[in-house]
């Protein structure tokens, strides 16, 4: 029994399929009826979990600019970076919300960031996003605040 008190307590960073945003319905939702915010070198598009869109958890998706970076290896590499700082991050959103939302990350710069400087703005860009959520007409009417 104390073992399954504390196997709840420990949080797992993961980065599991269910949490992946790969849905073309729910994305293109996102871009058309969702909010967004600037986070540099972030730009977050999100929505909050409604009727149209079917999430059962929060769900992440990256991306990286093909104008920006010609060469397939080098968006693979950014993305690959983006998914690795949301997966040590994603506790700093996940446990400052209290809905389910849909949030598509998108990487604006023009050159390679290094992991570290992602890194920090990944936790940036999250803490400014469970702040917009939280404040979010949405939230309210929800959760009757």
């Amino acid at each position: 029994m104390i073992f399954t008190r504390i196997m709840a307590d420990i949080k797992r960073y993961t980065f599991s399929k269910n949490e992946k945003l790969k849905s073309r319905k729910a994305i293109s939702s996102i871009f058309s009826d969702g909010s967004s915010i600037a986070a540099y070198p972030f730009r977050l598009f999100y929505k909050i979990e409604g009727d149209s869109l079917e999430v059962e958890n929060t769900k992440i998706g990256v991306s990286v600019s093909k104008r920006n970076f010609k060469h397939a290896v080098d968006r693979n590499r950014i993305k690959r970076l983006m998914r690795e700082t949301y997966r040590l991050q994603k506790y700093s959103l996940l446990d400052n919300i209290n809905v389910k939302v849909a949030v598509m990350i998108v990487y604006t710069q023009r050159k390679e960031l290094d992991y570290s400087l992602i890194n920090k703005k990944m936790k940036v860009a999250l803490e400014k996003l469970s702040a917009e959520i939280e404040k979010s007409p949405t939230t309210v009417k929800q959760h009757g605040l």
